[in-house]
């Protein structure tokens, strides 16, 4: 009882600390803006938003480390401008600092950081919720509360076949109650809870929480510090609202997520997952994200891929991120091409299409930065072109 009490505790604590207003949205906002640590939604109705400590500033930030006037955002007729203020401790776009005084473009998904407050800028709220949702989960090591299942290959008679390890956690978030269902229980294996893993792809769908988790495989052989992980489990787990009805369910989750994001997301992982910092996560979400890029199945491809683009953006000086996300995607689309040579659907197309296009500003930024192999990489590309133009 007196553990219960002081989860219920915690997690009150965790909630009024999100109630935090989000800002008038009155006037026609035509960007937002995010604080990633107080949770706090701005949207930006001037076509000048001044930022920082002092009192009158459209957004005003506490952190004592954040300038009185620190940053002015512009709305242009070509975008948006983000320009520092003279602040005494710096303002970066992307991890790239700005000099005192510099203007930079603002781009959708672009992170600022003004001292050492952070936040994330996007033209809609839509798009700003999802972005945030990324910065908070993706590329991230999680220690799991609650088993999730992997998946497991089967062989018999000569031929393979793939069974999906798919978890579903409903939270009951005013009982504090969960339940876990499981999809092809028969002699599964599973991850643990306390188990450590990473997040490689995460998503809103199918009226929750959809997260793509990659480990170490309990078989694997020790790995120098170096190395990237070569043998790697996944397995999927959905987190959801329960509900008196699957239908209620999702309708609750969608309106709740529509309209909180994150400030929802964040009491709802709390009884199935613990996240690590950014910085806790840096080394070995590399690792396993490079350890992904050289895989052979399509999900290990895709979720590499979008793990090392996303990493690259929070490091844009790291010249060989763009070229391992750049193959990743090439291999991924031929990956998808072979194992679908009777045909794709306009949606599968379309994504891979856009990976291939991905990929080759990818390539541009290496080369652009200095890096060895990128001659290797367009050739990869060009060959999944070809590859994907011969599928009908």
């Amino acid at each position: 009882m007196e553990q219960r009490a002081k989860r219920r505790g915690a997690l009150a604590v965790l909630l009024v600390s999100l109630a935090a207003p989000l800002g008038s949205e009155a006037e026609e906002a035509w960007g937002y803006l995010w604080t990633v640590r107080t949770m706090q939604l701005y949207p930006l109705t001037e076509d000048l938003i001044r930022v920082g400590r002092q009192p009158g500033s459209h957004i005003i930030l506490t952190h004592p480390m954040v300038s009185r006037r620190h940053v002015e955002i512009r709305k242009t007729t070509d975008g948006a401008m983000i320009a520092d203020l003279h602040s005494t401790n710096g303002t970066h776009v992307n991890r790239r600092a700005l000099r005192a005084g510099q203007e930079s473009p603002l781009g959708a998904g672009d992170l600022l950081t003004l001292a050492e407050e952070e936040l994330l800028f996007d033209w809609t709220k839509e798009g700003l919720f999802e972005e945030s949702l990324r910065h908070a989960l993706l590329a991230r090591l999680v220690v799991l509360r609650v088993p999730a299942l992997q998946d497991r290959t089967i062989r018999a008679l000569g031929t393979e076949r793939r069974i999906e390890g798919r978890s579903e956690a409903a939270v009951d978030l005013d009982q504090e109650r969960l339940r876990m269902s499981y999809a092809n229980e028969t002699e599964a294996q599973a991850f643990e809870p306390g188990e450590k893993v990473l997040v490689g792809d995460v998503a809103i769908a199918e009226g929750g929480l959809r997260l793509s988790l990659w480990g170490v495989s309990r078989e694997a052989p020790l790995q120098s510090r170096r190395a990237a992980y070569s043998q790697l489990v996944h397995g999927e787990l959905l987190v959801g609202l329960a509900g008196s009805s699957p239908e209620a369910a999702r309708a609750n989750f969608e309106s709740r997520w529509a309209e909180e994001g994150m400030r929802f997301i964040t009491p709802l992982l709390f009884p199935v997952m613990e996240i690590y910092s950014e910085a806790q996560s840096a080394e070995s979400g590399l690792k396993v994200a490079r350890g992904l890029a050289d895989l052979s199945e399509p999900v290990a491809l895709k979720d590499g891929a979008r793990c090392l683009a996303f990493l690259y953006r929070l490091d844009p000086t790291d010249a060989e991120l763009p070229v391992h996300a750049a193959r990743a995607e090439a291999r991924w689309v031929k990956a998808m091409a072979a194992a679908n040579q009777s045909g794709l659907d306009e949606l599968q197309r379309s994504e891979l299409v856009a990976a291939l296009e991905r990929g080759k500003g990818l390539v541009r930024t290496a080369g652009e930065l200095g890096a060895n192999e990128t001659k290797e990489v367009e050739a990869e590309i060009v060959e999944a072109e070809g590859m994907l133009g011969k599928v009908p």
